[in-house]
C-alpha cells in the first residue's frame, strides 16, 4: 500500500482536481500519510457521495494498492472500522493504512455514507461514528 499522492495516475489526479475545482492537491493534505486520506475525505465531504464520487474514490484506493477481499459485507465493514481502534495515532502510517483499507471496504460493500465517517475517523466523526456503527449492526439485523 502507497498512500502517497504520487501513487495517484495523473489522470485520476486530474479528475479530482475537476470535481474539486481545486489546482493544487497538495493543498488538501492533512496529517495523513502524504495526505491521500485527506483527499478521500474531500471527495465525500458533506455527505456527497454519488456513483461518480464513489468511482473516483475506489479508483484512487485501487491506484494506492488498497486491496480489498472479493467478497465485503457489512460485518467486514464493523471488523474494519473496529481494526482502526487499537492504533488510533494521527502521526501513526499504519493507522491511516487501516483507515484506507476500512474506506475501501465500506465502498465495496455500497455503504459510501460509511466510508465518509471511516475518513472522518472516530475523532472527527465524534458521535457519528457510535451512529454509523449502529445502523451497520441494524442493517445486520434486518
Amino acid at each position: 500500500m502507497n498512500l502517497s499522492l504520487n501513487a495517484i495516475t495523473a489522470a485520476t489526479q486530474d479528475q479530482i482536481r475537476a470535481l474539486l475545482n481545486i489546482d493544487d492537491l497538495t493543498t488538501l493534505m492533512g496529517f495523513e500519510t502524504e495526505g491521500v486520506n485527506a483527499i478521500l475525505f474531500r471527495i465525500f465531504y458533506a455527505g456527497n457521495v454519488t456513483p461518480e464520487r464513489v468511482a473516483l474514490a475506489e479508483a484512487v484506493l485501487a491506484e494506492c494498492g488498497v486491496a480489498v477481499p472479493p467478497t465485503v459485507t457489512i460485518q467486514s465493514v464493523l471488523d474494519a472500522m473496529g481494526a482502526m481502534w487499537p492504533l488510533y495515532q494521527p502521526t501513526e502510517a499504519a493507522y491511516y493504512e487501516r483507515q484506507a483499507f476500512a474506506a475501501a471496504v465500506a465502498l465495496k460493500a455500497g455503504q459510501p455514507d460509511a466510508a465518509l465517517t471511516i475518513l472522518d475517523g472516530p475523532e472527527g466523526a465524534g458521535i457519528g461514528w457510535a451512529l454509523t456503527e449502529e445502523d451497520l449492526k441494524a442493517s445486520l439485523a434486518a
